[in-house]
């Protein structure tokens, strides 16, 4: 499977977000990806689990781009009650802009458990952060680091490492350009300048032992645990999850 050693890390695998990652690194991801395509991916590592996403309209000058919140939801028809991951994109956003943060944002749903935030404290301190001029990668929260992370992971997503080798041959050969590589795969041009830079794959590298640190230090079998039994209904009736882009 093309690009799949850039999800081992010293032996280990990231669990469940690296099978997301390796199926778009894999040779049966279509070259176009759909928001419905990775949400598809998602859904098959959660249980009792629904996607809804919301536009606001915040103020045109907010730095915020997106977020998820998480909470369960209880129906009268449902035994359980229903996780549900509601996206939030501003309306201001271009179209390739929304796709990104869509993306990115689907991704948060299977961070590992000590990267989510789960106070509306944390919440806040997690948007102050993320509006900071400070670079949040320094001495920030789990949750801080994980949010940009993300964005990593995302354009991961748009671009197999098979992809970002054909375009570049193309660029040198000058049958390609980046805005028409955009243009074609519907993101961010800055997006994508990110991912044909030399050092990406380095980048990309670093951000999987990054999942590997913040990962529960039981190993993958207590993530893998978490999401099948994150829809149990328990003494705990709603839980928060944050994250801003």
């Amino acid at each position: 499977m093309a690009g799949a050693h850039l999800f081992f890390v010293e032996g280990r695998f990231i669990m469940p977000l690296r099978e997301v990652l390796q199926y778009f690194h894999g040779t049966e991801r279509p070259f176009f990806i759909d928001v419905t395509d990775i949400e598809r991916q998602i859904l098959k590592h959660v249980s009792n689990h629904a996607i809804m996403y919301v536009e606001h309209t915040g103020k045109p000058s907010s730095p915020l781009h997106g977020m998820l919140d998480q909470q369960y939801v209880k129906v009268a028809y449902d035994d359980e009650p229903k996780l549900v991951s509601n996206i939030h994109y501003k309306k201001t956003s271009s179209r390739t802009q929304i796709r990104f943060i869509c993306c990115k944002e689907l991704l948060h749903i299977l961070d590992p458990v000590k990267c989510k935030t789960r106070s509306l404290k944390s919440l806040n301190d997690l948007i102050t952060d993320m509006c900071s001029s400070v670079d949040a990668l320094t001495n920030k929260s789990s949750q801080t680091a994980q949010d940009y992370g993300n964005v990593v992971l995302a354009a991961s997503v748009f671009i197999s490492d098979e992809m970002r080798t054909e375009a570049l041959e193309a660029i040198a050969k000058k049958k390609l350009t980046i805005r028409k590589f955009a243009e074609a795969l519907m993101i961010p041009e800055g997006a994508v300048r990110i991912v044909l830079r030399e050092d990406w794959p380095q980048r990309l590298k670093d951000q999987m032992e990054i999942l590997n640190r913040e990962a529960d230090p039981q190993g993958d079998e207590e993530e893998a645990k978490y999401y099948r039994e994150m829809s149990e209904f328990s003494d705990k009736h709603a839980t928060l999850n944050g994250s801003a882009a």
